[in-house]
């Protein structure tokens, strides 16, 4: 090719055609340019899909990171279910005394002093936070993110590691102080109300509080989760 447009230029010097060189090596010129304006655009092409992928995939990685906590919450709001249906089962007894023969208060009792440690899938995120947002190209979701992991699961972390343990310091204590007289109250119909009997349902009455107060947050927590799945989701089928 490079043959053929010398050969050109040499027969328009020859025949001493200035204009008609002039031209031509401007529409050369021309070609040249053209051809690098369409390696660049190609090479951009190349790059764009490259970074799409790349967003693919980490937002694939999100999307699992997402599945993960979504069925942790769903576990426990059960348990929180579970539990203060329990509790309240004992905050009954308590004002009601009912024979308990099969011990299941003591269950309930036993299951409502567990504390909650909230625990949040985010490896794929921790590595975006690393390499760098920018990514993710779709400017609402990306915000979403963040505050979902920023703000929302660090919140509850942060109120589950402050309140949780003070309910099982508590109940520890109580343990130590009173377990035979606790086992006592939640296995019969006669016992006294004594400060024990006042310490106990004060603290399910508490403990019951705190449980649906969790709930609901854990609720809210699962229906943000799932929003930003179903907008990552839309926005992959695009």
């Amino acid at each position: 090719m490079l043959k053929f447009f010398r050969r050109i230029r040499r027969k328009l010097l020859q025949k001493g055609n200035l204009k008609r060189y002039l031209v031509y090596a401007l529409g050369e010129i021309l070609l040249v340019m053209i051809g690098i304006l369409l390696a660049l655009q190609v090479n951009n092409w190349n790059e764009e899909g490259k970074a799409r992928l790349k967003e693919i995939e980490s937002l694939r990685g999100l999307e699992m990171n997402l599945d993960k906590n979504i069925e942790s919450l769903q576990r426990s709001i059960n348990f929180q279910n579970f539990t203060i249906q329990g509790i309240e089962h004992i905050i009954s007894h308590l004002q009601t005394p009912t024979p308990n023969p099969n011990d299941s208060l003591l269950i309930y009792y036993n299951y409502s002093t567990w504390y909650e440690q909230i625990s949040v899938s985010a490896s794929t995120y921790e590595s975006l936070k690393s390499n760098g947002f920018e990514i993710i190209k779709n400017g609402d979701i990306k915000n979403k993110i963040i505050e979902l992991f920023e703000v929302v699961y660090a919140d509850q972390v942060k109120a589950s590691s402050a309140v949780g343990p003070v309910f099982g310091q508590v109940h520890l204590q109580m343990a130590i102080k009173n377990e035979h007289i606790i086992n006592r109250i939640l296995s019969s119909d006669e016992y006294e109300k004594d400060d024990t009997y006042f310490e106990l349902l004060n603290f399910m009455e508490r403990k019951k509080k705190w449980k649906r107060d969790f709930l609901m947050s854990q609720e809210d927590l699962l229906e943000k989760t799932l929003e930003l799945k179903a907008e990552i989701a839309n926005y992959l089928s695009k």
